[in-house]
């Protein structure tokens, strides 16, 4: 501030003394300050000034009164003087408090400390300017930008921002953003080149997308790519070659599925395969794993009906429930789930069947057993408790006795009507009513039977003969009948059987004669008749031996003699149908393979005594046909072991003249089966190792 005019300077008074005293001092080069600055300064910065005390305070409005010019006029309206008059404690205390801010301000006032806070100053400085310099500038918020009136460059950076997001959409709103930048733009070329690059990354986003199994949205991302880029000459080819491959691949899972459902899943197998060469990641590395495991789930599935199918064929029960429990495992999404749900009810069927089959067999525990333990997913519950019940009343019926019939009658009327086996128990409830009456019957015929009494004999036959043949007890009563027949008749043929005994006791051709006379009068519809049979039939043997003995013994001496023609002509007297027959036809097939052995004999040794290995090859086969029943069937094998052993001397002689390949040939013509074979073997051996060969 500059001093008011028309203020005179006037020396400093007292007052003012002590004021100055109470200012810090100024150090050098400070600029100099009035007095009456330093009142208003003091006032404007509180916070800055030192405390003062009340006499301070009085001293400062007193100096700037005086510095108005106007007449210095007192509050109190004491003289001067007594202002300086105060007690000496407040004195004091306002003297420390001088000398303290006068300090102050000459440590403030030295050098070093003004060197430090100046670089302290310095290097704040330098640090913020530093931060100033490195901040980045604010990015700015695009989605809020007003593009109409957004500058290029502000639509470049936005532009790039977007295209950094690296998605179809974004890319999209990237080429649009700069797009309308015009040809002589200084950032035009720099769009261009960005454009291209973006239309080239949109073409590569949709072919990532065709890999990964999104075709529809590659071709719609494709197609989006701008029709003045150079990307887009290679749009409708990169489609085509997509869709081309696309189309491939899902005949190809087409064909597999369709060999699946034909259960071929070996040819699927190969066909699955095909999709390995295809240049799509999707069909390579997803589908292709998911066909093949569809293709291990459907060869298991089909493994289980092959299995099921074989236990229909040949089976047994057991195979065929576990062949139920495989069948019915197999998922709906099978491709066999449809040839699985048509092979249960062929499994329930054949199950039904060998249950049947046990019944029928009249095993019914077996029956039982099969039927119980058939799967309620086969359906059959209600056919299977009917047939339990159907066998368990035959079973009970089985046994035979009035209550059993009574008990299986009852149960067989539990199954309903129109039921499947329905009519069957009806029939079944019949065939027993039926058996109750008959065994009714056969008790009674039993009972007259026992008496012995020949009326009530022939009265349990009539009873017993009434019987169905249709019913159980039909056998019984037959075999009832023939007991009784066959106990009257054997009372009443026993005494003419005996008769004939008493006639061939005498043992001569007569009696025997008329034993078998007396015995051919049992006929054969009566129970004695093979007894009798059989009784003639020794007797005639007797007849025959008595007459044709002679003529068997003449021929057997003929034979002894030699004279064999003589003796096959003695047994060929001997009429057919005779107990000798037999005996002499025997005699002449033997008498005549001697009469052969003794004409082949002379003929095979006439033969060896030609002496050549041909001659004697000739001879043993000669004597070979001897037979072995003939007596010179031994003679003849000694033959043959003696031409076989001549033989295998010829060879040895050749060997030791050195006609080894003589010798060899000469000893493979030894035959086998002889004496001299082995020997004859080894020397050929032994003679071709001394070839050489």
């Amino acid at each position: 501030m500059t001093r008011k005019q028309g203020i005179p300077n006037r020396p400093d008074r007292p007052a003012d003394a002590a004021n100055r005293l109470r200012q810090p001092s100024q150090g050098k080069g400070a600029p100099a300050r009035s007095r009456n600055s330093s009142a208003p300064e003091a006032a404007a910065s509180p916070e800055l000034a030192p405390p003062r005390s009340p006499i301070a305070q009085q001293q400062s409005r007193s100096e700037a009164s005086n510095s108005t010019d106007r007449p210095v006029q007192r509050r109190s309206g004491r003289p001067p003087s007594a202002d300086r008059q105060q007690p000496s404690d407040n004195a004091n205390s306002n003297s420390a408090k001088t000398v303290f801010w006068a300090n102050l301000q000459r440590r403030l006032l030295d050098w070093r400390f003004i060197t430090i806070v100046g670089l302290l100053l310095s290097g704040g400085l330098t640090v913020l300017s530093l931060a100033f310099l490195f901040k980045l500038p604010a990015v700015p918020n695009c989605p809020s930008v007003f593009w109409p009136l957004a500058p290029a460059s502000l639509r470049l950076h936005c532009a790039q921002i977007a295209a950094g997001k690296e998605t179809v959409k974004d890319l999209l709103e990237a080429i649009e953003l700069v797009k309308s930048l015009p040809k002589d733009h200084p950032l035009y070329p720099e769009a261009s080149r960005l454009m291209e690059q973006w239309a080239t990354d949109l073409l590569n986003l949709a072919e990532k997308s065709f890999q990964e199994g999104n075709i529809q949205e590659a071709i719609g991302a494709a197609r989006k790519v701008p029709q003045d880029s150079s990307a887009s000459k290679l749009v409708e080819e990169r489609v085509k070659t997509w869709e081309k491959i696309w189309s491939e691949a899902e005949a190809i899972a087409q064909k597999v599925e369709d060999l699946l459902r034909k259960q071929n899943w070996r040819q699927a197998s190969l066909e699955a395969t095909k999709l390995l060469g295809l240049e799509n990641e999707y069909w390579q590395t997803k589908k292709y794993p998911e066909i093949t495991q569809l293709i291990a789930t459907t060869r298991d599935d089909i493994t289980k009906l092959g299995q099921a199918q074989r236990a229909i064929d040949r089976g047994t029960a057991d195979d065929l429930i576990k062949a139920v429990e495989n069948v019915a495992s197999i998922n709906e999404k099978s491709y066999v789930y449809q040839d699985a749900q048509d092979m249960l009810p062929r499994l329930g069927k054949r199950l039904m069947e060998l249950a049947e089959y046990a019944a029928e067999r009249r095993n019914f525990d077996e029956a039982l057993r099969i039927a119980n333990r058939i799967p309620d997913q086969l359906r059959l519950k209600q056919d299977v408790d009917d047939f339990v019940v159907l066998v368990g009343a035959q079973s009970r019926a089985a046994k035979g006795l009035e209550v059993d019939l009574e008990d299986a009658i009852a149960q067989v009327q539990r199954i309903g009507a129109g039921r499947p086996l329905y009519d069957r128990a009806q029939r079944l409830a019949s065939r027993w009513q039926a058996e109750l009456t008959a065994l009714g019957q056969l008790n009674r015929a039993r009972q007259l039977a026992k008496s012995g009494n020949p009326n009530e004999i022939q009265q349990a036959i009539a009873e017993a003969s009434q019987i169905d043949a249709s019913t159980a007890q039909y056998g019984d009563a037959r075999k009832l009948i023939e007991e009784v027949t066959s106990q009257t008749q054997a009372a009443e043929d026993r005494p003419i059987l005996d008769q004939a005994d008493q006639l061939a006791a005498a043992g001569d051709v007569t009696s025997l004669q008329a034993a078998i006379a007396q015995a051919q009068q049992i006929q054969s519809n009566r129970s004695l008749y093979k007894q009798a049979q059989e009784k003639i039939r020794r007797w005639s043997d007797q007849i025959a031996r008595t007459q044709y003995q002679p003529t068997l013994d003449n021929a057997e001496s003929l034979a002894e003699s030699g004279d064999l023609e003589a003796a096959i002509a003695q047994l060929e007297q001997i009429p057919p149908g005779t107990s000798a027959y037999d005996t002499a036809q025997a005699k002449i097939e033997k008498f005549r393979s001697r009469a052969q052995a003794e004409q082949i004999l002379p003929r095979a040794v006439e033969r060896a005594s030609g002496g050549t290995p041909d001659a004697l090859v000739e001879a043993i086969g000669l004597a070979r046909q001897v037979p072995g029943s003939s007596p010179l069937r031994s003679q003849a094998s000694q033959a043959v072991d003696q031409w076989s052993q001549q033989i295998l001397d010829i060879a040895l002689g050749q060997a030791s003249a050195g006609d080894f390949p003589g010798a060899i040939a000469t000893a493979q013509k030894v035959p086998s089966g002889t004496v001299a074979y082995g020997q004859a073997q080894s020397q050929i051996g032994q003679w071709r190792r001394l070839m050489g060969q």
